[in-house]
């Protein structure tokens, strides 16, 4: 598993790109403190969970007067959770192989959100139309 970092500059293009790949993919997001993240996933602290198994709707990132926030979007209808990332001033694209395992998101405050795809796989590999498609 490795971590590609993503550029500030690059983030709008990426993210937009990123949602046209994994729109309507299953995703579980967890919350945890920067210190706490391991390589080794034996030893890795338990992260809380905000969302699991939710369909990706929305990502996108805003400026504010003090920094960057990402606005991550899961669900739809009365199932809709929005979760507000603020002060970002990391993103990293997560990959297992060759394949997008998630998104990895350091705010300022030492805090990440990790934002996981239930089953990583290269995009060309899923069959079928998301629901938000069809």
């Amino acid at each position: 598993m490795s971590y590609q970092v993503i550029e500030q500059g690059q983030w709008r293009d990426f993210l937009d790109g990123f949602m046209r790949e994994h729109l309507g993919w299953l995703v579980t997001v967890k919350y945890l403190r920067t210190d706490q993240l391991s390589d080794d996933e034996a030893t890795q602290v338990p992260a809380s969970i905000l969302v699991r198994h939710y369909p990706l709707e929305d990502i996108r990132e805003s400026e504010r007067e003090n920094g960057m926030d990402i606005m991550l979007t899961v669900g739809s209808g009365q199932d809709e959770n929005s979760i507000l990332i603020e002060s970002v001033h990391h993103l990293y694209l997560h990959k297992a192989d060759s394949a997008d395992k998630g998104l990895r998101i350091d705010s300022t405050d030492d805090t990440t959100t990790l934002v996981e795809f239930r089953a990583p796989m290269l995009p060309e590999n899923v069959d079928g139309l998301a629901e938000a498609e069809r």
